[in-house]
């Protein structure tokens, strides 16, 4: 998140939950355009279609009952949670997001795990080394990612190494 660090987690969790909340909700409205035919039908990609295509469908009333439960807040939570959503999606954190997702392996390793969360989960993957595997794998099947974010998000803020 771009003005966020680990202490407002901590002290002020509100505002961190806030931008997460306008992240996801730009995140369903991405994934809701992506065409997953154009992904390889090949079951390293069956996880990774399998999670666009939730978020795509369930993500947009997980944000919607998140953001009723903020509005259940007392009125100081409350605002801060909707202060932060309103200036996460005007700042357009998701952007900022894609563009530290096509520039640092680190965050792409982050978002694999979030999505394979569920295969994790269900034990459909044997060892962190068979998901290392498919995270390569993934990776060596796209290996023009940068131009395939610019293509998507031209005028997207370019960021400078440790720039956060």
């Amino acid at each position: 998140m771009p003005s966020l660090k680990a202490a407002d987690f901590k002290g002020n969790r509100e505002r961190f939950e806030g931008y997460g909340l306008a992240l996801a909700a730009r995140a369903v409205e991405e994934a809701s355009k992506l065409d997953i035919t154009n992904i390889p039908n090949d079951p390293k990609f069956a996880g990774l279609k399998e999670q666009i295509q939730t978020i795509a469908t369930v993500g947009a009333a997980k944000v919607q009952k998140a953001l009723q439960a903020a509005a259940a807040l007392p009125v100081d939570g409350a605002g801060e949670v909707f202060a932060a959503y309103a200036e996460g999606v005007k700042k357009d954190t998701f952007r900022y997001a894609m563009n530290r997702f096509r520039d640092n392996q680190t965050v792409q390793i982050c978002v694999f795990l979030l999505l394979a969360r569920p295969w994790i989960e269900s034990r459909k993957v044997g060892s962190v080394s068979a998901l290392f595997e498919i995270f390569m794998k993934i990776k060596e099947a796209f290996p023009g990612q940068k131009q395939f974010f610019d293509a998507r998000w031209p005028n997207a803020i370019r960021l400078r190494p440790n720039e956060h």
